[in-house]
């Protein structure tokens, strides 16, 4: 997924079962990725994502536990997101379609990223800035 979805039409091959027979199913995985981790990503994914490198705790400092008491607050947060998600996707779609040849083009941007990175993050960081010429 990691390798087709930052593309658009990227698509991943999965095998289900049919019956007593497993039959190849196409799913469309075009989508923005965002990889969290310590050490950072290889070259070919952090061109595909949005990486987020997060630090290593230091063994002082103290970790907050998700526990049933948090519950409440995080289905409120989940609900939220959910209707956030709902109130805004005319506008996120608009933006992916308006996304110029994805993977198509071919080339360095000027500022050193990849047609690749560009493709993928475009609606995404022109959606979290708030940034939409499109609306």
């Amino acid at each position: 997924m990691l390798n087709v979805g930052f593309e658009r039409g990227g698509v991943v091959t999965r095998l289900e079962k049919r019956g007593d027979r497993f039959v190849e199913e196409p799913y469309e995985v075009y989508a923005p990725r965002v990889l969290a981790g310590i050490a950072g990503l290889k070259d070919t994914l952090e061109d595909r994502a949005l990486p987020l490198i997060m630090l290593r705790r230091r063994s002082s400092e103290p970790v907050a536990r998700l526990e049933r008491a948090t519950d409440g607050e995080a289905q409120a947060l989940r609900d939220q997101c959910a209707l956030a998600c709902l109130t805004h996707i005319g506008a996120v779609l608009r933006v992916y379609e308006s996304v110029p040849g994805g993977a198509a083009d071919t080339g360095d941007e000027p500022d050193g990223t990849t047609q690749s990175s560009v493709s993928g993050s475009n609606p995404v960081t022109s959606g979290a800035s708030g940034d939409n010429p499109h609306e």
